[in-house]
């Protein structure tokens, strides 16, 4: 769940949205019993440094042929990397989720949260217009959140995903699923993009009725679709900041852009030579310092892919 802002151009790139260890992350095949557990997603954590990178991925390939059992978060990579230059997309996140511009929602299936053979985790999108309660209010600035105190009401956005599943066991408290597919959902300054994640997994811990306190969800982008739709939508939304909050006319170097602002750096950062004050897909994907962390870093059933995990918590939900 990211967001651009002038003070956030990580959370864009991460849009596009390692080290060792592995483990067992469940059984794919697994059928889920017992009752349906609700939840909305309130807090993703997104990866700003290297340990991060590590904390919030799982081992995706560790099973699979030419696999290995490293953690894998490739895309968790970039926001590192990012986060060494000054980028930080905590915020973005946070406003992303605090808002209602995107609701992650989440169907946990289990006979107990503290041992279960069969569970399964399923995630659907919901429709940021219809909440209840409105998340923010009408004060100067807004406070906004209100929908992620356990009461919140959805409805399911069109085109919400009913194959995004993975299932598993309950051992200890902890459900380890997958692999499977999951749905994500991305907020720029635009429209939200959604993303598909194969060989996708998850690990939740701290599960009740009334919360998950402590989750990753993590899987793997197909390489057409991060540089055929991820990358040119990210283009798009550094284009129109550009556009919003630097001053015509947009001319080289600066661009009209405020030092310091996330438009001027995305242009320093991204804008190749000949500058001319926009961002392009293939900028972004010749970019030197990022080409390296855009290569597929996994195989999923014979489809070269880019490793993505966040940490997430939720809170119960009606939907």
């Amino acid at each position: 769940c990211f967001r651009l802002s002038s003070v956030s151009l990580a959370s864009c790139l991460a849009a596009s949205l390692i080290a060792c260890g592995g483990g067992d992350d469940g059984d794919g095949g697994t059928t889920p019993t017992g009752e349906h557990y609700k939840f909305v997603v309130d807090g993703a954590n997104v990866p700003s440094s290297n340990t991060e990178v590590n904390m919030y991925g799982l081992d995706l390939d560790g099973d699979l042929p030419d696999g290995d059992s490293n953690v894998d978060n490739q895309l968790g990579s970039v926001l590192a990397f990012l986060g060494s230059q000054g980028f930080d997309a905590g915020e973005a996140v946070t406003e992303a989720i605090n808002d209602g511009s995107i609701a992650i929602l989440a169907d946990l299936q289990t006979p107990s949260f503290s041992s279960a053979a069969g569970a399964g985790l399923q995630i659907r999108l919901g429709d940021s217009a219809t909440i209840m309660p409105t998340p923010c209010d009408t004060a100067m600035p807004p406070v906004c959140g209100a929908h992620l105190m356990g009461t919140g009401m959805f409805t399911l956005a069109a085109g919400s995903p009913t194959d995004a599943i993975v299932t598993g066991s309950i051992v200890s408290g902890v459900f380890n699923g997958g692999p499977g597919k999951l749905a994500l959902q991305i907020a720029l300054t635009g429209a939200p993009i959604n993303i598909n994640l194969i060989g996708a997994k998850a690990r939740l811990s701290g599960m009740s009725a009334d919360a998950i306190t402590t989750g990753i969800v993590a899987g793997a982008i197909p390489k057409t679709e991060v540089d055929t739709m991820l990358i040119p939508a990210v283009a798009t939304q550094i284009n129109g900041l550009v556009q919003s909050d630097c001053t015509p006319p947009l001319t080289p170097p600066a661009c009209g852009c405020a030092d310091g602002s996330g438009a001027r750096l995305a242009i320093q950062l991204l804008d190749k030579a000949p500058v001319d004050c926009m961002v392009t897909g293939q900028e972004i994907l010749e970019n030197e310092a990022l080409s390296a962390f855009f290569a597929a870093d996994v195989t999923i059933e014979g489809t070269p892919a880019l490793s993505l995990g966040l940490g997430v918590s939720a809170v119960k939900a009606t939907f």
